[in-house]
Order: C-alpha cells, then sequence, then structure tokens
C-alpha cells in the first residue's frame, strides 16, 4: 500500500475506489485483492478471492474505455475440500438470523443468513447450481417466507429469483471430487491453453470447432446453409472452456451444465449471460458463406 499511499491514493483497509472502480486521482483504477471498492448493497468493500480479481479486471477495463457502469456484482467465493464443496453469495454480519434448507448433519444443504426477512447471503454445501438463484435473492432485497425458503421441496425461483433451478441428484465422493478436477482443468485451458489456429473459413457446414480468433478463443460453428456463428469459448458463470454437442447442436460447459446455443444465448443455467460475439473478418465470412453454397 506505501506505493499507493505516496501516489496520493486514499488507502482504508486497500485502495479505496467508487462503484466504477475508480480512485480518488482521476484516471487510476484498482481491480481484485488490493480493492476495497464501494457496491451498492454493502457500502465499501474489500473481497480477497479469484473470482473477485477475475471479475472486477475487466469491468475496470471496460470503464477506464469509458464505458462508466457500476460494477454490482454479488460478492462470491467457493472452496472445494475433499468430498465437500461450497459457494458463498453475499455478505453477512454476525447478527444476521442463520436458517437452513437440508440438514447441515447430511453435509447437503444451503445457509441462509436473514436480516429484517430478507437474505443478505447464501452458502450451498454440496448442493449445485443454485448460486444465480441465491444470488438474486441478495440482489433482490424483498422479503421472504422463511418456511417456504427452508423447505427443500419449495423451488427457489418462486422466492424471486430470476431462473429455475435444476437441483442435481446426490453424488458420490469420486463423482464429486472429478467434478472439481474438471472445473479446474476447464478453467486454465479457458485461460492460458491454445486453440486450434485455423482460419473459421475452413469449417465445413455442420462442423463446430474452437479456434483462435483475433486474440481470443471463439466457438465457431457454421451451419448447414452455410451461415458462420462465432462467439466467446468462455463460459459467462464461472469462466470454464466450453465444448460442443454435435447431436444438439450447442455449447456446452462441462463444470456446471450450462448450454447455450450457436449464436451465445443461454439455453440453460446456472449462466445468466450470454456468451459475447467474435467479431469475423468480412472474408472468412464470404469465404464460409461461398464454401456453404458449393
Amino acid at each position: 500500500m506505501g506505493l499507493a499511499e505516496r501516489a496520493g491514493l486514499d488507502v482504508e483497509n486497500g485502495i479505496r475506489v467508487d462503484e466504477r472502480l475508480e480512485a480518488n486521482v482521476q484516471g487510476v483504477f484498482a481491480a481484485g485483492d488490493v480493492a476495497n471498492a464501494r457496491h451498492p448493497l454493502y457500502g465499501h468493500l474489500r473481497v480477497e478471492h479469484w473470482a473477485n480479481a477475475l471479475n472486477q479486471g475487466p469491468a475496470a477495463a471496460r470503464n477506464m474505455l469509458g464505458a462508466d457502469r457500476p460494477h454490482d456484482r454479488v460478492p462470491y467465493f467457493f472452496s472445494d475440500q475433499y468430498d465437500l464443496g461450497l459457494e458463498y453469495s453475499g455478505r453477512a454480519s454476525g447478527s444476521d438470523r442463520v436458517v437452513f434448507r437440508g440438514d447441515p448433519e447430511s453435509r447437503d444443504f444451503i445457509a441462509f443468513w436473514l436480516r429484517d426477512g430478507r437474505v443478505t447471503a447464501g452458502m450451498n454445501v454440496n448442493v449445485w447450481e443454485v448460486t444465480e438463484a441465491i444470488q438474486s435473492l441478495v440482489r433482490g432485497q424483498v422479503e421472504v417466507d422463511v418456511d417456504q425458503l427452508t423447505d427443500p421441496s419449495f423451488p427457489l425461483e418462486d422466492l424471486g429469483t430470476q431462473r429455475p433451478t435444476h437441483p442435481r441428484p446426490k453424488r458420490s465422493a469420486r463423482e464429486f471430487m472429478r467434478q472439481g478436477m474438471t472445473f479446474s482443468k476447464r478453467f486454465v485451458q479457458a485461460r492460458f491453453g491454445s486453440a486450434d489456429k485455423a482460419p473459421a473459413s475452413e469449417l465445413a457446414p455442420g462442423d463446430a470447432r474452437i479456434l483462435q480468433v483475433n486474440g481470443q478463443k471463439a466457438a465457431c460453428y457454421r451451419d448447414d446453409a452455410g451461415k458462420l456463428y462465432a462467439v466467446s469459448a468462455v463460459c459467462t458463470h464461472m469462466g470454464c472452456l466450453i465444448e460442443w454437442t454435435g447431436d444438439e447442436k450447442v455449447w456446452g460447459c462441462p463444470c456446471h451444465g450450462s448450454r447455450f446455443g450457436p449464436d451465445g444465448r443461454v439455453l440453460q443455467g446456472p449462466a445468466k449471460k450470454p456468451l459475447e460475439e467474435v467479431q469475423v473478418t468480412a472474408v472468412e465470412k464470404a469465404a464460409a458463406s461461398t464454401r456453404g453454397e458449393r
């Protein structure tokens, strides 16, 4: 923090920045562990977890380029401990009431923190594909019926969330650890692995491949009519590398089950945001169209 202080930045439990991640010195931004950022729900908040660095970095870059958008993601972290995994969303205080959806003794449950009848945080333990539902409750700040909240048979989406959940069956410790290894592998591939450098024009009708396009991994598919689709190959949920399911003609995330259409739209959560379009050169588009017509 010494360098930040000498530069005239406001330092208090990290570098204090506004909701756009800009410091008190115009044009200076901070993201990740070092940033004590103002959040619309929690005020200034410093989160030391890689997910925060992953999400704040691009947000700061967009604002450096003039986007002027607040970074208002619900704070999140996860941890895997052998056969136990958890995801925590929100921010609770010591005075918040804690209620459980499921039996904690079973090691498969969701804990909710409540203040004035509203969800301030939620932690799912060995229960999956509910993060978006929990975060919607936190963001919405609406009063909830505690009996419904703690009833595993009552759908979370009916408590004001934006997307229905699809609970998975209970899995063995071996299966759970395998999922964790899959996530780690696909995340590393998405961030650091290399993709096929062949031009998109080489795709035949009906083909789909992950290609390196303009410095990023693109999920490319050309339909039977020769139309070329190119979208980001990184899942918008947790950043895993997606893969093609030929029988259904969709892109799927092997980490948490999100599914996307060839154009990037979300077909199934937990992902909420569509895959961003990747620009392909006019030459490659023309080549693809011409090849599709032959």
